[in-house]
């Protein structure tokens, strides 16, 4: 049981962590994507 309450509090980090990651990539993307469409 301790093993999976491991697992279960590592995954829970690392989902966290990516939600965050993908908010990051997401953002920048856009970002880069206005800069394209801005430039002549």
């Amino acid at each position: 049981m301790t093993y999976f309450e491991s697992v279960y509090k590592s995954t829970e980090i690392s989902f966290d962590f990516s939600v965050s990651n993908a908010f990051i990539e997401a953002v920048s993307s856009i970002l880069l994507f206005v800069v394209l469409c801005s430039a002549p």
